[in-house]
């Protein structure tokens, strides 16, 4: 099913360097240098969005209602200087051709709430449970909002939808390079503790899908060269990062 999603993810760097040439309201940009991150949106049944962004701290505008607030990690004066956040990250890789939209409100702590990421809006399930959009970088909770934590240099920043549900927050690892008809092995672990997850569904986008063993561990093996894309998935738990593995 994650295949879907891979024409959204066909964006190049080169559109985000430009993506705000407003800048983020005040000072200089060696002050507030560009900053190469992750970016993984993972909606409820598809990724949104899944590249390197290189963004800075700015003014982020909502692509839905239009609201518009300062984003650079010294809302609600938790920095003194300004820098990349996620919601600013998120705000530039929406600004991309051919992107994703997002909505979400400000009042509280100066900063944006995120009540929706493309198709999927914070609502209540059927048994009155809520789900709402949350934000881990390096596969944990951020403390604060997203426009007053500052991120840093090849940071990876998930938005996830029903992130506070989730028992899990999959991390998908493996070689980059492997030969044909040769076996190779991919790990899928719980991101946040790092421990093997047993039971993972890793679907190539060949079609092939393996479950991982108590290891975690899901072993392939191809007999065509090519570029082949994983994803992993498994019950309570956010989808995987994408991993690529080049067959020669």
């Amino acid at each position: 099913m994650y295949l879907l999603c891979f024409g959204l993810l066909a964006l190049t760097s080169f559109w985000s360097v430009f993506a705000h040439p407003e800048g983020y309201g005040g000072g200089s940009y060696s002050a507030n240098p560009l900053q190469k991150v992750s970016l993984r949106v993972e909606g409820l049944v598809l990724t949104v969005f899944e590249d390197v962004v290189y963004s800075r701290g700015h003014n982020v505008t909502a692509t839905l209602s239009g609201r518009t607030n300062h984003c650079d990690g010294t809302n609600n004066q938790q920095s003194t200087t300004p820098g990349n956040t996620p919601t600013a990250t998120l705000d530039t890789a929406a600004s991309l051709p051919n992107s994703f939209y997002w909505d979400g409100y400000t009042g509280f702590f100066d900063d944006f709430f995120i009540t929706q990421i493309g198709p999927d809006k914070n609502d209540t399930d059927q048994r009155g449970n809520r789900r709402d959009w949350g934000i881990l970088v390096n596969y944990q909770f951020i403390d604060v909002g997203g426009c007053q934590f500052k991120t840093q240099k090849d940071d990876k920043i998930l938005f996830a939808f029903d992130a506070f549900n989730a028992k899990y927050f999959l991390k998908l690892d493996g070689p980059k390079l492997a030969k044909r008809g040769q076996p190779f092995t991919l790990s899928v672990t719980d991101g946040r503790t790092g421990k093997p997850f047993n039971g993972a569904f890793v679907e190539s986008s060949s079609g092939t899908t393996v479950i991982t063993d108590p290891l975690g561990h899901a072993q392939f093996s191809f007999q065509q060269s090519g570029t082949f894309s994983f994803k992993a998935s498994g019950g309570e738990a956010i989808r995987s990062n994408r991993w690529t593995v080049k067959v020669v």
